[in-house]
């Protein structure tokens, strides 16, 4: 093979890669100029919250970690409760309606979320008053039931009252028992039917005792002071008894002016009666007592008409 002819083949090969050359040339310096053009960005801060997502933030801030939130979630009331749970799906709403880009549907949906928190707050506040009233109310019942308890006893001891009586005094004190235990476990409904239980117990069988008239002439009294001690004794009783029933339940005008009247009397009575005992008189005083506590008894069986009606 001649030299000649071998120059021949070569010809093509060498414009081939004298062309690939050119080409990558070319491509080098587009890639160069392009990248001159557009440098790489510069490392930059993160973007900052926007105020959506400010107020999106200070909202689940206030329904879940402020001091109203906490009283609110501490809460054991069911209402108190649903409000919340409340709050929390208008916060929820508000969230969805800022990711759809619905800025009016979100600023609603968080004031609404605000202002429910806000209502079980107020229910918190509400019924812890409650709850403080119903207490104080509780104890005051306590304190008149067992006032009435030992005015029970010391009857049923001084008129030797049969067993149902004494029966029925062991069971109003089994009932205030297991009202304080109730209590003291904060159940404060089942304490109070309890404890009414005992009281209706109590002033039902002393107003029995009180108004035996059978079992009062039974009894013997070794001085005419006894005896009017007896009956200062019976009058303290029913002046009990008034109190709680105005304790228990306010009287319409026309009952209360009735009520009021006959104690008016029965207590102008007493203090003539002691006033009698003082200077020895003891028979009179006895008379008068009898008379004032008459008087009780029809104010408290005024009383118990209209609670019985």
């Amino acid at each position: 093979m001649t030299l000649v002819n071998t120059m021949k083949r070569e010809k093509p090969r060498l414009r081939v890669s004298l062309g690939t050359a050119l080409l990558a040339s070319a491509v080098f310096i587009t890639q160069n100029t392009a990248n001159a053009a557009n440098p790489p960005p510069a490392f930059t801060q993160p973007p900052q919250p926007t105020q959506a997502d400010n107020a999106l933030t200070l909202t689940y801030r206030l329904l879940n970690e402020s001091s109203a939130a906490k009283d609110v979630l501490a809460s054991d009331d069911a209402e108190v409760k649903a409000l919340h749970s409340k709050a929390m799906a208008f916060y929820q709403q508000a969230v969805k309606a800022d990711a759809r880009g619905e800025e009016e549907t979100r600023d609603q949906a968080l004031l609404q979320a605000k202002m429910t928190l806000f209502t079980a707050a107020q229910q918190t506040k509400k019924v812890s008053e409650l709850n403080e009233r119903g207490h104080s109310l509780y104890q005051r019942r306590v304190q008149s039931a067992n006032a009435l308890l030992d005015a029970h006893k010391r009857i049923r001891e001084e008129l030797k009252a049969g067993a149902d009586v004494e029966a029925l005094e062991n069971r109003a004190i089994a009932n205030i028992a297991a009202a304080n235990t109730h209590f003291e476990q904060d159940d404060l409904p089942a304490a109070t039917r309890l404890i009414d239980q005992a009281l209706n117990a109590l002033k039902g069988s002393l107003i029995s005792l009180r108004n035996g008239s059978t079992l009062v002439r039974t009894l013997h009294f070794d001085s005419p002071k006894e005896e009017y001690e007896y009956e200062l004794g019976r009058n303290q009783s029913h002046t009990l008894l008034t109190d709680i029933l105005l304790q228990e339940e306010p009287l319409p005008k026309s009952t209360k002016q009735h009520f009021d009247k006959e104690i008016k009397t029965a207590k102008k009575l007493r203090q003539q009666a002691e006033t009698l005992a003082a200077r020895g008189k003891y028979e009179m005083a006895i008379k008068t007592l009898k008379e004032s506590t008459g008087h009780i008894v029809r104010a408290i069986r005024a009383a118990r008409d209209h609670t019985s009606s």
